[in-house]
């Protein structure tokens, strides 16, 4: 199986490393996050990875600025590790991956495609061990023998002419229940696109303890006639991965013209958790809320929700509204022009209508912004605009805490 790696923003040369066909097929597999322009197929702010309807593998990775020159190859692999890292906070994966830096650095060495496999193979090794679920499955068939009841009247109908047959109802224990039929599909879809050997076999093993279930008919249907209760606390894991795989959870899942495999993040929602997760661990001194509170911009009729990403609090009283953005920033030397206008609206209404005089928009760190722009508005109300350096997350929000702090000194 071909494939090939790009950061976002970043173009790949068509004809030089990947076909025509392949990079039309690229863009059919899913409706974002690729287009072509001039000769090039450029990767848009998803990131994730793509597979063609030919098996070409096109994984995207962040643009991350790890400030250090390497290689190509250690770089992507250091990229992989930054971006694993701030996906363990992203709220569509749930807590999936896993949280010790040594297994972060080990699958950083993959493709991001076969790290998301080898988790979801892995928790599903743990489920096997356990046992499959079972349930009791309603069947009507005619037998020689009695079986459960009789169903009069289609017996009738059935054997009228033959009395060594028996038209009956009864239930079986069996494996063949929605979830297992859900992740079966999983397995089937998986199974041609995984790269690495160690998975393939894994694949493989897993793969026999579902002979005796049967692919989903009707994976919507399916899915709605899950129940995972408490006696299965194995599958939880198991199935948050069958939902990241079949169907569009957040992410971009099939949804170009070719049902071939998508799995793209979106980097706006990805970095807003991260960011959020670095302040609730990072720092104690303020209450850290997401995406609250929720009040209206119009009081009569009520319109126009505000939904500040992050407020940091003390003393049940709001002291600053953080947004986060996941865009290039300058910094010094560019007039305020560079901030996109309607952020800038949207972090002005935040502090009036919570009362905030000091308000910051958060960027990712790069070559041209590696220190805090500070800005005023025309009644005096304070912006700032911080860059947060994703390898050092911590050191991102003292410096931030820091200038926040300061500012309110003033």
């Amino acid at each position: 199986m071909r494939s090939a790696t790009l950061r976002e923003h970043e173009r790949l040369q068509i004809g030089n490393g990947i076909s025509q066909e392949n990079a039309s097929a690229l863009q059919d597999a899913t409706d974002k996050g690729l287009h072509q322009y001039r000769g090039y197929l450029v990767a848009e702010s998803y990131v994730g990875v793509i597979t063609s309807r030919h098996g070409f593998v096109l994984e995207i990775l962040p643009k991350i600025e790890l400030g250090e020159d390497s290689d190509e190859d250690n770089s992507f692999e250091k990229t992989r590790q930054v971006f694993l890292k701030m996906l363990r906070c992203y709220r569509r994966l749930n807590g999936n991956l896993p949280r010790n830096e040594s297994s972060i650095r080990s699958m950083s060495r993959f493709p991001m495609l076969d790290i998301f496999v080898h988790l979801f193979l892995t928790d599903l090794q743990k489920l096997i061990r356990s046992g499959l679920a079972h349930r009791y499955i309603p069947i009507e068939e005619n037998l020689p023998y009695l079986r459960g009841r009789l169903l009069f009247r289609e017996h009738l109908r059935q054997n009228l002419v033959n009395a060594s047959r028996l038209f009956v109802a009864h239930e079986t224990f069996s494996v063949n229940r929605p979830e297992n039929r859900l992740i079966r599909s999983t397995l089937n879809r998986l199974g041609k696109r995984i790269l690495s050997e160690k998975n393939q076999l894994l694949h493989h093993q897993l793969d026999v303890a579902f002979a005796d279930v049967s692919e989903s008919v009707n994976i919507r249907s399916d899915f709605e006639a899950c129940h995972v209760d408490r006696t299965m606390p194995l599958y939880r894991p198991v199935m948050q991965w069958v939902h990241l795989f079949l169907f569009d959870r957040g992410l971009v899942a099939y949804s170009g013209k070719h049902k071939n495999f998508s799995l793209l993040f979106p980097m706006e929602e990805v970095f807003e958790d991260f960011v959020t997760h670095a302040f609730r661990r990072h720092q104690k001194e303020y209450e850290v809320q997401a995406q609250k509170p929720q009040e209206y911009m119009v009081k009569e009729p009520k319109g126009y929700k505000t939904i500040p990403d992050i407020v940091l609090m003390k003393d049940n009283n709001i002291r600053f509204i953080l947004d986060a953005k996941w865009k290039k920033f300058y910094g010094k030397g560019v007039d305020s022009n560079q901030i996109v206008q309607s952020d800038l609206y949207q972090i002005y209404a935040y502090s009036k209508r919570y009362k905030c005089e000091t308000v910051m928009l958060v960027y990712p760190q790069n070559q041209h912004f590696k220190d805090p722009l500070q800005l005023h508005f025309f009644d005096k109300t304070s912006l700032i605009c911080m860059p947060f350096d994703c390898a050092q997350p911590k050191e991102s929000v003292k410096r931030a805490v820091e200038c926040l702090s300061s500012e309110r000194s003033k």
